[in-house]
């Protein structure tokens, strides 16, 4: 329920005019305190891409506006903007509508120099252009500085400067990464990565049922845990299924299968130490060269909740029930 408050600004025969909120948000133990409360952000990830058949940045209001509201539908709180800045309508409006934000810089996979001080300095720009632009928001509460890098020397070197960069400019804000790559013992898998020990937030994403071997039936034996004490959010999991592949018998590819595995992952969700949310991958089918089976992607990520023309998967509805009675107490706790 957002409260926005009307500035003004003059000099001369200039002026300026924006709405903005107040908020606090803070990390106590393993909890994350909106406005000094426990807070559980049942969230979504999100691509700069409109709704439509050809895919393509959003560039207007209104197109910002579908994509929030589908989030809205979905009974979330809260959108993780992966896997860069976007488009400013995005921030204005997730202030108008009440959901907390995840900003992201394109820090992603292995293939950066992570030894070049002109590479560091690149991130730290793109990070500093975010930190400008969207400084005011209140809907910003977390600021990330890398989606799925592995760990070593040179990685952490890079990425812990860059988190002080933050932690030095915007106190105000927390701090987090979108990890993976966390070992594994006998089906339990440990968040260890060394960047955790300066973030504020451990985030990981985990693709269960979809990438490895395990199947969803298998998810039930999968143990989630931290080596830090420190809030958790289950940053990325999900399943391609075109919205024309139905099945009974839960084939993968299948919407049935999505569906599948997306309950099951909120079981192991449920049972997670220290979690605090969850941002599945991802809102909406979006177009992506790297997807190219013949049958079932034709170069589209199908992982959205929604086809590219809007239209819900069954997954959909498992999340929106889930984040519905997640959320339910807390609104009437407040009251």
């Amino acid at each position: 329920n957002p409260k926005r408050y009307e500035v003004k600004l003059g000099f001369g025969s200039e002026g300026l005019q924006e709405r903005i909120g107040l908020r606090t948000v803070a990390v106590r133990g393993t909890e994350v305190l909106l406005n000094n409360t426990p807070i559980f952000f049942a969230g979504i990830s999100i691509h700069d891409e409109r709704i439509g058949p050809d895919g393509g940045r959003v560039f207007s209001k209104a197109q910002a506006r579908a994509l929030l509201l589908q989030a809205k539908a979905l009974n979330a709180n809260f959108v993780r903007l992966a896997h860069y800045t976007h488009h400013p309508e995005m921030l204005e409006l997730a202030d108008e509508l009440g959901l907390m934000v995840w900003g992201e810089i394109p820090v992603y996979w292995d293939e950066i120099q992570y030894a070049s001080s002109d590479v560091y300095q690149k991130a730290q720009d793109q990070m500093a252009a975010m930190l400008y632009r969207d400084f005011n928001r209140a809907s910003v509460v977390l600021w990330s500085v890398a989606n799925e890098t592995s760990p070593g020397p040179a990685r952490n070197a890079f990425l812990s400067q860059l988190v002080a960069y933050v932690d030095q400019h915007d106190s105000t804000r927390l701090v987090t990464a979108a990890l993976n790559k966390n070992p594994e013992i006998d089906k339990t898998i440990t968040v260890t990565d060394p960047l955790g020990a300066v973030l504020d937030v451990i985030s990981v994403n985990q693709y269960e049922g979809w990438y490895g071997a395990r199947s969803p039936s298998q998810i039930p034996e999968v143990n989630l845990r931290m080596g830090y004490e420190k809030p958790l959010i289950l940053s990325e999991f999900g399943a391609d299924a075109p919205i024309s592949f139905k099945s009974k018998a839960r084939e993968r590819w299948s919407v049935d299968y999505q569906a599948w595995l997306y309950a099951e992952t909120i079981k192991l969700a449920e049972r997670t130490p220290k979690l605090v949310g969850l941002s599945p991958w991802v809102l909406k089918d979006f177009r992506s060269p790297r997807r190219h089976h013949a049958r079932y992607q034709l170069y589209w990520n199908r992982k959205g909740l929604i086809s590219e023309i809007g239209k819900r998967k069954p997954a959909f509805k498992v999340l929106a029930d889930y984040y519905l009675g997640k959320l339910k107490p807390k609104a009437a706790e407040a009251q």
